[in-house]
């Protein structure tokens, strides 16, 4: 075995720098995808170099949102390793759409490619569900494949019953020709020729069986063209063409020839095995069940903070979104080896839109010797009014093609018309217009101003109007009890959106991964305030319509927290028959229900008594909003700590990973060991922040 590996060494280390030079130019291409690219590169390289000592598929599974580069990187990994003749692409929807979409890849594969090594893309998957929203079990014959394909790479698949027929009719034929006293020999018919070519010309035959004289002699053959392509057609992978079957039929007489049709009846019958265990299969979706924030377009928060959330998605999350579409022994088909995507951040936003305007940069230095410059007015506006967070890349393509591609023969025009050659044009942005200025020799010769028309940037305008100030109040009800109940400060509070199904937010992150008894009802609190808000500035018959959701999320988690959590007066899981109203008031006379009301009330009281204290604050805030759309950490943290009731600096939470459980537990064990050695008992106040007993 070392022999044969010294043997292989050259082809083993070209092959090896061929993955090396892919790794890197990859990663000169996809921005934001280094470490995917690392764990691409490490799946890939024992199939690149050692295909053939696989025994079933390498599945390799790349999860992410919209437009990040799954589909594309695995197209020019394609083309970087020399696989475009041997690369496979299923997209999943047209395969459940049709299902002889696959059947004719399929044969491809089993013409040119069986047994050989091959690259299988299964792209859009999360289409290829078995299971729908209701749990219940979906029959999608077309892909039934492709879980085999995944499995062991080997599968049958059907011949064409088309030619089996007119095989099975062949052989009744000519059955019939040989008992009427038709003699074969060598393939030719050597007696009673003109009754062959007669009944060969019936009409119930013709098609099938027509056979004519040859021209250079009398001899006719036996079995006809026709019939010769639908024994290629049934048993092609015996054959490497037609003109060997013909070969074999000129060996033989009648009898034999009927054998060698029945015989290859027989194989017909069997099914095709198709051989994919050789290959390599990239399966490319989106899940939504793991990437939460997908279904979130709003450009108003920050495309870090969206990375920050795809970071924390795991392989257990992509397994338990897996199973609300897929059974488990499906699931256990795609393996363990998932490469799953981050969300762009703001850098690799702006590196994708420089390098964009780079290749426009040097497209026009080649082909038209022309210098474009765009400074970084361009380049803003193509971030503001082009990136949607997690909607990828696609969007800022287009936006780069609205404001400058639309242009650029405009751009060219001018220089024909006018007859001059800048040696620099520059475009920037001002005042929601364009220019494109053109020098020579440093100086300005012509310029052209155009009218810029903006989607994102005039809904982010302040409108310092009645909706804005009742968003501003609304919005800072909701950030000050977090910032005094919860001593979170929010990341960000907009009281103004470019969405026009939602006036404002607050975004916070949640400092700790669970939510005591303790906690609950603050939380309870803070859902409430935005409406308890506007009731303190504004009136309570001036409150407005707005706050369902909220209602709805203090309501639940209410619901849940009491009816299944046991967070209640009773430790026990109350049901009702239809599980959504579980999380619902459903019944004011029941007992737990009365309980939920009554929690609620208690809520609605703390978050107005707290309010209350801090109305200051609460005013500063919504003054603040009122004016300006958003408000950063830093400004609500110097406000809170400025206008709050009594919050200091060292009461905030940044990091809630060990504020209480971890050092309780350790403390208790301290208690008993103290116990034991003087007979005194140790108390312990719960606590969810660094203030030990000054908890919320």
């Amino acid at each position: 075995m070392t022999t044969n590996l010294l043997k292989n060494n050259n082809k083993i280390l070209v092959k090896k720098r061929k993955l090396d030079e892919t790794r890197k130019q990859l990663k000169s291409e996809f921005f934001g995808l280094d470490e995917i690219i690392d764990e691409l590169i490490n799946v890939v390289s024992a199939w690149y170099i050692f295909p053939y000592i696989q025994e079933k598929p390498v599945v390799v599974n790349l999860w992410g949102l919209t437009g990040t580069g799954k589909t594309s990187l695995i197209s020019r990994l394609v083309d970087l390793l020399g696989f475009t003749d041997k690369y496979y692409k299923f997209n999943i929807m047209n395969l459940t759409e049709s299902p002889f979409v696959i059947q004719s890849v399929l044969e491809d594969i089993d013409d040119n490619l069986n047994g050989e090594p091959i690259i299988i893309a299964l792209d859009e998957f999360q289409h290829a569900r078995t299971i729908n929203e209701n749990n219940e079990e979906m029959e999608k014959a077309g892909i039934r494949t492709i879980w085999e394909l995944l499995d062991t790479g080997k599968f049958n698949m059907s011949r064409s019953s088309l030619n089996l027929e007119e095989l099975y009719e062949s052989i009744r034929f000519y059955n019939r020709m040989l008992k009427i006293g038709i003699v074969v020999s060598k393939g030719k018919v050597i007696k009673n020729k003109e009754l062959f070519i007669e009944r060969c010309g019936h009409e119930e035959y013709r098609n099938a069986f027509f056979v004519k004289k040859s021209k250079d002699d009398d001899s006719v053959n036996f079995i006809s063209d026709g019939v010769v392509q639908h024994i290629y057609e049934t048993a092609r992978e015996e054959f490497v063409h037609p003109f060997e079957i013909r070969e074999k039929l000129n060996q033989l007489d009648g009898a034999g020839t009927i054998r060698f049709l029945e015989k290859v009846l027989r194989h017909g019958l069997s099914p095709r095995v198709i051989d994919s265990s050789k290959s390599i299969i990239f399966v490319m979706g989106n899940l939504d069940e793991a990437y939460l924030m997908g279904g979130n377009y709003t450009p108003d928060i920050s495309a870090d903070e969206f990375y920050e959330q795809s970071k924390k998605i795991n392989i257990t999350h992509i397994k338990n979104a897996l199973k609300a579409r897929f059974r488990n022994e499906q699931i256990s088909r795609l393996g363990n080896t998932h490469l799953i995507y981050p969300a762009f951040n703001n850098a690799v936003f702006r590196e994708i839109i420089n390098k964009e305007l780079e290749k426009l940069t040097n497209k026009l230095k080649e082909r038209f010797k022309l210098n474009v410059v765009f400074d970084d007015t361009i380049r803003q506006l193509i971030y503001s009014e082009g990136v949607f967070p997690t909607q990828g890349a696609r969007p800022v393509l287009a936006t780069i093609q609205q404001i400058v591609g639309a242009r650029l023969g405009k751009m060219a025009g001018e220089i024909l018309l006018n007859n001059f050659s800048p040696d620099k044009i520059v475009f920037s942005y001002a005042e929601e217009h364009i220019l494109i200025n053109y020098f020579s020799k440093r100086k300005l010769i012509y310029s052209v101003k155009e009218k810029q028309m903006l989607n994102l940037e005039k809904l982010r305008q302040c409108k310092k109007d009645d909706l804005q100030a009742i968003t501003a109040v609304h919005e800072s009800g909701h950030a000050v009890l977090t910032a005094v109940l919860l001593k979170i400060i929010p990341e960000t509070v907009i009281s103004s959106t470019v969405d026009d199904m939602v006036s404002g937010f607050v975004f916070s992150k949640v400092g700790w991964n669970y939510i005591s008894k303790k906690e609950l009802l603050s939380r309870v609190a803070v859902y409430l305030g935005g409406f308890i808000a506007e009731k303190i500035v504004f009136g309570e018959d001036k409150t407005t319509f707005g706050s369902e959701q909220d209602i709805g999320k203090a309501t639940s988690l209410l619901a849940n927290a009491l009816k299944t959590s046991g967070m209640g007066k009773h430790l026990a899981r109350f049901d009702v028959k239809n599980i959504k109203a579980n999380y619902s008031v459903f019944d004011i006379n029941d007992e737990i229900n009365t309980e939920v009301l009554e929690w609620l009330d208690s809520g609605k009281k703390l978050a107005e008594d707290t309010l209350q204290a801090n109305k200051v604050l609460l005013l500063k805030m919504s003054d603040y909003l009122s004016d300006n759309r958003v408000i950063d950490k830093e400004k609500i943290k110097k406000m809170v700590l400025t206008y709050g009731s009594g919050i200091t600096e060292d009461q905030l939470i940044e990091n809630g990973d060990n504020l209480f459980y971890r050092r309780h537990l350790k403390d208790q064990l301290k208690g008993l060991v103290s116990k034991k050695a003087d007979g005194k008992t140790q108390n312990h106040v719960f606590s969810l922040n660094k203030q030990g007993n000054k908890g919320v």
